[in-house]
Formats: structure tokens, C-alpha cells, sequence
């Protein structure tokens, strides 16, 4: 190994990378529950799969079968733009996946991200 090479393994040694972190606290989830979702104003009916939306596909397919994945979210208590309704940086209560099954049915279940 050169002397390049020792450097780099070193520096990713060093680096903390921090990992988001699953929210599992049932109280804080509850109250995360109550939140409305964000999906950002660049994603417009251009951008969704109208194959999935028409007819509700995926709510009748839960109802038939069940919920299957969650809906992922973002949590950034401190993200500067968590109020904003138009922020193409908004993070907090961001969809990270799922926001056809959102569109389809506000209940879906969710898991939420620390992010932050």
C-alpha cells in the first residue's frame, strides 16, 4: 500500500458519516402522525406514475391485501425551511418514498427518518 493509498484508508477511518436514525418512540411518532406531509412544489402531476393513481390502485390493493411498505419520511427538527410551503430544500416531513401511496391514502403507514 502507498503512501496515497495509507492516507485515503485513513480519512475514511476519520470521517463520521452519520447515519440517519429510525424514530421508534411511540409518543413522538403519534405526534408525527398529526403532521401533514411535504411534497415539494417540483413535484407536479407531470412527475407522478398515472398508472399507479388511476382508480386507486394502491388503496384497493391495501384493502384487499394490505398496507405493504411504509411511507418513508424525512425528520429535520432543525431544518431552516420546515414551515415553508414552496422550499425545494424543505426537508422536515419531506417524502423520502412512497408519495403515491400518500396521494392515495393520507393514513398510509409511516416510518419516519432522523435526519440531522
Amino acid at each position: 500500500m502507498n503512501k496515497s493509498n495509507k492516507k485515503k484508508k485513513k480519512e475514511n477511518e476519520d470521517s463520521t458519516i452519520t447515519k440517519p436514525k429510525i424514530i421508534t418512540d411511540p409518543k413522538l411518532i403519534k405526534e408525527l402522525d398529526k403532521e401533514p406531509l411535504y411534497i415539494c412544489p417540483s413535484e407536479t402531476k407531470e412527475t407522478f406514475d398515472d398508472d399507479l393513481l388511476k382508480n386507486n390502485r394502491l388503496k384497493k390493493s391495501s384493502e384487499k391485501v394490505g398496507y405493504g411498505d411504509p411511507i418513508h419520511v424525512a425528520v429535520c427538527p432543525d431544518d431552516p425551511n420546515k414551515d415553508s410551503e414552496t422550499s425545494e430544500e424543505r426537508v422536515h416531513m419531506r417524502i423520502i418514498e412512497g408519495r403515491h401511496r400518500y396521494l392515495q391514502d393520507k393514513n398510509w403507514p409511516r416510518k419516519y427518518v432522523l435526519l440531522g
